[in-house]
């Protein structure tokens, strides 16, 4: 089954016939259509719908037909050397989508005798057999296919033994999903991904009270999903079409940042709605897929240790060596299953069929895609390459989604490089790890820690999602020096046209939008036309629209920001810890940072953490500037000192 990190309601439609064949008597088949459509709000969506009509395009739907002889009799004798075939119909699309379908005969495999000796098909109207393996047609709005037939053929040399036998169950099915030909507003591939629906159908023996009287077993097309329906089960027809096929998650559903989610719209015409009897469903959903949930309806269903435990309504076992989820339900609806995103080094291997472009003679990087990007950041932080003096041109929007990301280790390695996202976007980057693990951890984001100069200039971060290892056990508040594009600098830096956006940034002190914190005592840190905007950050203290903190040298503050814009950051604090709101007090810092020597009063306002007898600056619109841990400066009227000398830098 496939599974894709991307939500997209796809539209599907599905027809299928059934036949009785026997030996004395020519029986009939009727027609069976279902559809799915989408809308939103008052807008009218496009349809994908699809019927099977005459050969004078008449509808067949709800009417009956059989196999017929060449006089066109229904009364026929199947005998050894017989073919028969159906009258004509043909496939029409009736809905405004253009659309793509397929055929299958089913019920033409089992134990029945007769099947031994018929052989069925679908040919066309020259008489050549359709081979629906391969088949696939594509209809557009108002068109409609060539005519078909379903022909029987009965072996020559079939004996005596045959005779009265009957065979039920013979059916075929046509389903449908879009086919790439309409336009948006950027294209006319939107629904290039379209996927057909997985489909099953079966035909069951009934009672006079609705229910079946024995077991049946249905198998999808492509093997991924097996259903068995229990003797007993209450239906509404002697045919059982399950289909699924990919779907939005359910309303209200929430999934974690680090999960993948996928919701399949499953359903099986012709189970009653009152059904009791519990039906057994087996579905590929892929192998190892580590911290797998399984919801129906968005609820969780109740997860069992083996495939023998299952013995109550919605309980599920997933089998990671097999890639197989086994579960127990009495109806359908949407299922939803969830599972851990894995990380983007865990995705590329060593002998990867790719490799990120380089220019070694111009020292020149190229970058086009989310797994260029990744495999970039390896080659640093594993592998130990050196890209010092390099220039990375990122030439297309990135999504990483699709994985988590490990932040750069650039120390020693990324000295005077230059990041150019030319005017690109990197989006919903999530982070869950740091550089050192240490004490909770140091070091998370985009970039982990550098050394030496660096320029990242012309680039967009959206949605991205930032916090340290564990964070969930800690409510989110753990971790030092975490920002959405660095971590730590330990050089020159310069942040030119960089942007930040709707994204979150969780961790415990030195937490920034762009930058958790410049380290180096009196480092040179540049913002120029950046953008930091519609973030949350959820930390102690040390917080900043563009930078945690950054350390002054000797009383220097060689931080510059430049036409910057800082707007609409949601800080949320951890209500457990104590702060204290300080409006236009006089403090009194050292000139050097360390001696009171040489004094300057600066007038403070800004909320503080109170944290072993000190003030520590909490959140600055730019950054909280950062002194030594020698010298903390007094306030006028408080008994507690601003420790290591700090002060909000504010707009």
């Amino acid at each position: 089954m496939k599974t894709n990190n991307t939500k997209k309601a796809l539209i599907a439609s599905l027809l299928s016939l059934v036949l009785c064949v026997s030996m004395l008597v020519g029986s009939t088949f009727a027609w069976f259509t279902d559809t799915a459509t989408t809308a939103v709000n008052t807008i009218q969506a496009g349809n994908l719908k699809i019927d099977i009509v005459n050969e004078a395009g008449v509808s067949l739907k709800g009417s009956d037909m059989s196999f017929v002889n060449k006089d066109g009799s229904a009364d026929i004798l199947w005998e050894p050397g017989a073919t028969f075939r159906t009258p004509g119909f043909k496939v029409k699309n009736i809905g405004n989508l253009a659309l793509k379908y397929k055929m299958l005969l089913n019920g033409v495999t089992g134990d029945n005798e007769l099947l031994k000796v018929i052989k069925f098909s679908v040919v066309d109207e020259n008489g050549a057999v359709v081979n629906l393996d391969s088949y696939e047609a594509v209809l557009k709005k108002d068109e409609t296919s060539g005519v078909l037939y379903i022909e029987g053929h009965m072996a020559e040399d079939a004996g005596n033994t045959y005779q009265g036998l009957k065979l039920n169950g013979l059916g075929i099915t046509v389903y449908a999903t879009q086919y790439a030909d309409e336009s948006d507003s950027n294209g006319s591939d939107y629904d290039k991904d379209a996927t057909y629906p997985i489909v099953a159908v079966a035909t069951v023996t009934v009672d006079e009270s609705g229910k079946t009287t024995e077991k049946s077993e249905l198998t999808s097309t492509d093997s991924s999903t097996k259903v068995t329906v229990p003797a007993g089960a209450k239906v509404d027809d002697t045919k059982l079409v399950l289909t699924i096929h990919e779907a939005a998650d359910p309303e209200n559903f929430t999934v974690k940042a680090t999960d993948v989610s996928q919701t399949l719209e499953v359903k099986m015409v012709g189970l009653a709605e009152d059904n009791t009897e519990l039906i057994r469903v087996v579905m590929n959903v892929g192998k190892s897929l580590n911290g797998f949930a399984l919801y129906h309806n968005g609820t969780a269903m109740t997860k069992k240790d083996t495939v023998a435990d299952l013995t109550a309504d919605q309980d599920y076992y997933y089998d990671s060596a097999k890639g197989e989820v086994t579960m127990l339900t009495s109806h359908f609806s949407p299922f939803t299953y969830t599972y851990a995103k894995g990380d983007w080094n865990d995705q590329l291997t060593d002998d990867a069929d790719f490799e990120t472009p380089v220019d070694t003679e111009k020292k020149v990087v190229t970058i086009a895609s989310a797994s260029e990007l990744a495999l970039f950041a390896k080659q640093i932080t594993d592998k130990g390459k050196n890209y010092s003096g390099y220039t990375v041109n990122i030439v297309a929007d990135i999504d990483l989604s699709a994985g988590l990301w490990k932040p750069i280790n650039g120390w020693g390695k990324m000295d005077h490089i230059v990041i150019n996202g030319n005017g690109h976007t990197i989006k919903n980057m999530i982070v869950r790890d740091c550089i050192n693990p240490n004490s909770g951890g140091y070091g998370a984001g985009f970039i982990g820690q550098t050394s030496g100069s660096i320029t990242i200039e012309n680039l967009t971060f959206d949605s991205a999602n930032v916090a340290f290892p564990h964070a969930e056990w800690y409510n989110g508040y753990v971790g030092n020096v975490g920002g959405v594009v660095m971590g730590y600098t330990y050089g020159t830096t310069l942040f030119e046209n960089v942007s930040v956006v709707n994204s979150t940034i969780q961790g415990y002190g030195k937490i920034g939008c762009l930058l958790g914190m410049g380290a180096d005592p009196g480092v040179k840190v540049t913002f120029r036309d950046c953008v930091s905007k519609n973030n949350t950050i959820h930390a102690v203290y040390n917080m900043g629209g563009l930078a945690g903190n950054i350390q002054r040298g000797n009383g220097v503050d060689n931080t510059t920001v430049e036409n910057c814009t800082v707007e609409n950051i949601v800080v949320e604090y951890d209500a457990n810890e104590k702060y204290a709101d300080l409006v236009n007090v006089k403090v009194t810092y050292s000139t050097n940072d360390v001696t009171e020597d040489s004094t300057v009063e600066k007038i403070v306002s800004g909320k503080y953490w109170i944290c072993q007898g000190y003030y520590w600056g909490g959140y600055a619109d730019y950054y909280v500037s950062y002194g030594d841990s020698a010298y903390d400066a007094p306030a006028e009227g408080h008994s507690m000192k601003l420790a290591n000398g700090e002060y909000d830098v504010n707009k």
